[in-house]
């Protein structure tokens, strides 16, 4: 009887992880474009991100920055997906740390044209090789498997950026960290 609670705990567990395959499952197999029409303040979107996350960066760093402009254009998309982006991207920068001391920064900008919002997401963790950095939006390729990754993150992110007519580029070094770059067209008015 001592052992039913942990064992209910792990069903629990393995139930939910089942659930969030099946649901990144669905979503690559029969992508829902969901409604690309609406202005995204990503000045809105990027804290609630971070508010979400709260015990994830507790849990991995003691230095994770939000650095915002004062303003920035709106761009045009759907807000909860690009949430689920953003969500991803610092999930995956803070899970790259290899100590709490090791800094994640999320930085905006307008690009000089004026055409694009860029948003950078830097991680002083592990990095990666050549090798890895060319396949990690692929589906299903994970270099946390022990862990319990899927490999449906970044794919996922990357089609919701195209989607939205935007772009996303990863720089990385081994040992020193990874930079995500996402550019997302201005909202026209």
């Amino acid at each position: 009887m001592e052992g039913v609670p942990r064992l209910l705990e792990g069903i629990t567990t393995s139930a939910q992880r089942i659930e969030k395959i099946v649901s990144n499952l669905k979503h690559m197999a029969r992508p829902d474009a969901g409604d690309l029409d609406h202005e995204v303040d990503l000045c809105e979107i990027l804290p609630i991100a971070m508010s979400l996350l709260q015990s994830q960066i507790k849990k991995y760093s003691a230095h994770c920055h939000l650095l915002l402009p004062e303003s920035l254009p709106q761009v045009r998309g759907n807000g909860q997906q690009l949430e689920q982006v953003f969500i991803n991207l610092i999930l995956n920068a803070l899970q790259a740390l290899s100590h709490r001391d090791a800094e994640v920064r999320v930085r905006t900008s307008l690009e000089p044209e004026g055409e694009f919002v860029k948003v950078v997401i830097e991680d002083e963790g592990q990095g990666m090789t050549e090798e890895i950095r060319q396949r990690v939006t692929e589906p299903f390729f994970t270099t946390r498997v022990a862990s319990g990754g899927t490999g449906l993150g970044l794919s996922i992110c990357i089609r919701i950026i195209q989607h939205h007519s935007g772009r996303m580029e990863i720089a990385s070094q081994p040992g020193i960290g990874t930079q995500v770059s996402v550019w997302l067209p201005v909202a026209k008015v």
